[in-house]
């Protein structure tokens, strides 16, 4: 199925790459973009990378560019985060922020189901096309251009940034509401229903893609949307679909409410969501029942019905709309708009290598930005050599170098006769020549600054693709039930006792706890050796043998929840910035090409 026009997406691509570095546009465009981080190094982290785009005019030099981090203590969600950002953008612009048009993306949390996005953030996170190569920031931006200016006044777009949205107008203008919250709907299926917020409409008027809403479902049963009535639709396949959401807009009397609310009740000590707990108050049909319904909370702590009943009082009475961007009945055009969400680490390689739609409306390229000799590709089994090719970006690849259908690589150097396997995820890595990667792998490398040696070492993480980073264990029984590439960590390490010390006795324990990743001082030993020990681990699982998590009983081990601790983003970023001019410098010197092949 085609979900979107070609032509538009390409056209706001090209309408972005006319405004990236420039210092002023005669097209509206966003006020402030803020970007969210869940704490004070992150928020650093993702400051330098924006501070760094804006230098290499990546990004149009006319918007404010703002990073604000929650608080800390309590985890307040993406719900309290929102109302955060409304105080700091007050409290920096005073009441002409409400005819300010602002977008803010929420790229807060570590990301442990995409490990590899975790120390520099999936909004950092590259995507295969245009030059210079897009990260997930400048495509959310290029995805939302136009909505600056379908606002009449000001207001705040609420985004995350695991997504990505593709849409057309379907040939009709619209505009965001005036007032209350306008939200994006997309068809979706029913199972895609059960995970996402559903939107119930009131009838579409002619000529209009907007509709009132009567109710906000938040992540329905496939019972509940069949029991509710106009909630499923037909297609004109006689496909079941659903009207999800993804990003919403709220209109300047939102923001004030929510803004007093927040100045009433801070600091919040529980977490509060902008869609379960912001939309479900709102439609007219909204009801209260919603509240003590915490099958989706993540932690539930004392004040969080106290809090939940106070925000729907807040919002109650907020008019809901929505933009439904899907076809209708009886219209014969294939246009209409899809999300995809790359959440997890599967999400992540299946948008990057399978969604073929994706990859043709947005120009994407099998091998972006990338110096080197041609690569060898190396399908699984007997399947063509069209069916899932990897994808390559922002790196250098020296000759014999054999990568795996399905995988993805980005910002990394692969020496000679390096094998990718399939299904991989490598990541920030600088691999020695004849490195063998196993299939259905993430390897990422960080720098981080060893307190213990005193100078910068280098952390290879190494996890298979179905590896649950969350699935937590009580202290005592964390090796006989903690999966480490799909084995028991008492099966995999002869010393796996080491993984978690004494000290997290009394806390339950998960993979992303785990000591298992020790440090060497450059990163081709690092990755080497993370390599070497995975392929001795898929070697054992067979004969029941077991390896060692370290060469030395001395030598200090890592999780990834220590590596976010001491991680050196400066150190990281400069070996992205060296690949980037490599990569320049043989586009325009074949000399330098040469030179690569010597390094």
């Amino acid at each position: 199925m085609i979900f979107e026009s070609k032509g538009e997406t390409r056209q706001r691509l090209r309408r972005f790459d006319n405004i990236r570095g420039k210092k002023e546009t005669n097209h509206t465009f966003w006020d402030v973009v803020v970007v969210t981080a869940a704490d004070e190094p992150q928020k650093n982290a993702f400051q330098k990378q924006i501070e760094q785009k804006l230098k290499s005019k990546e990004l149009p030099t006319f918007s404010s560019y703002l990073v604000i981090c929650d608080p800390p203590g309590y985890k307040i969600g993406n719900g309290g985060a929102t109302m955060l950002v409304l105080e700091e953008l007050y409290s920096k612009y005073g009441e002409s922020v409400y005819k300010m048009k602002t977008i803010v993306i929420h790229a807060g949390g570590y990301s442990q189901r995409l490990p590899t996005a975790s120390v520099l953030g999936k909004v950092f996170t590259a995507f295969p096309t245009r030059e210079p190569i897009l990260q997930m920031l400048e495509l959310k931006l290029a995805s939302y251009i136009d909505f600056p200016g379908k606002i009449e006044s000001g207001g705040v777009f609420v985004c995350c940034a695991d997504t990505v949205e593709v849409y057309n107008d379907l040939g009709k203008p619209w505009k965001f509401h005036p007032s209350g919250i306008t939200g994006l709907g997309h068809p979706s299926s029913i199972e895609i229903g059960t995970t996402h917020g559903v939107y119930l409409l009131n009838s579409l008027h002619s000529g209009s893609i907007t509709a009132e809403c009567k109710q906000f479902l938040h992540k329905p049963s496939a019972k509940k949307m069949y029991a509710t009535n106009g909630c499923v639709q037909k297609t004109a396949l006689g496909e079941d679909i659903v009207i999800t959401d993804s990003a919403f807009y709220m209109a300047p009397d939102v923001c004030r409410k929510l803004l007093k609310f927040y100045s009433d009740n801070k600091p919040l000590t529980c977490e509060i969501d902008a869609y379960g707990d912001f939309l479900q108050a709102l439609g007219t049909d909204s009801d209260d029942s919603y509240i003590t319904n915490t099958a989706n909370v993540v932690r539930e702590t004392s004040s969080l019905l106290y809090l939940r009943r106070k925000v729907f009082d807040t919002l109650r009475g907020t008019t809901l709309h929505v933009v439904a961007l899907i076809p209708r009945v009886g219209e014969t055009s294939d246009v209409s708009s899809h999300f995809y969400h790359f959440g997890t680490s599967r999400e992540y390689l299946d948008v990057m290598t399978k969604e073929r739609v994706l990859s043709e409306i947005t120009d994407s390229e099998l091998v972006s930005h990338c110096a080197g000799l041609p690569y060898k590709y190396t399908p699984a089994g007997d399947k063509p050599l069209v069916e899932n090719p990897p994808r390559l970006m922002a790196s250098v690849i020296l000759p014999c170098v054999s990568i795996g259908e399905g995988s993805t690589l980005e910002y990394c150097y692969l020496r000679e006769f390096t094998a990718i396997g399939a299904n991989s995820i490598v990541s920030s890595c600088s691999l020695l020549p004849n490195t063998s990667v196993p299939p259905d792998t993430i390897l990422h490398t960080v720098a981080i600054n060893s307190h213990h040696a005193g100078e910068l070492q280098f952390v290879t993480i190494a996890f298979g693709i179905a590896d649950n980073m969350k699935a937590s264990a009580l202290w005592d029984n964390a090796l006989s039930e903690i999966k480490y590439y799909g084995n028991l960590l008492e099966n995999s390490f002869s010393d796996a006792s080491r993984a978690f010390p004494d000290n997290a006795k009394d806390d339950k324990v998960s993979l992303w706890h785990a000591k298992i990743f020790p440090a060497f001082p450059t990163m081709e030993k690092s990755s080497s050796r993370a390599c070497q020990r995975l392929n001795v681990i898929l070697k054992n699982r067979g004969i029941g043998a077991k390896c060692k998590l370290s060469e030395k009983p001395d030598q200090v081990l890592y999780s990834m929840a220590d590596i976010l601790l001491c991680k050196n983003v400066d150190r990281m970023l400069e070996f992205r910035s060296k690949l980037k001019s490599q990569i320049q410098a043989t586009r325009h010197d074949q000399s330098a090409l040469s030179s690569l092949y010597s390094s």
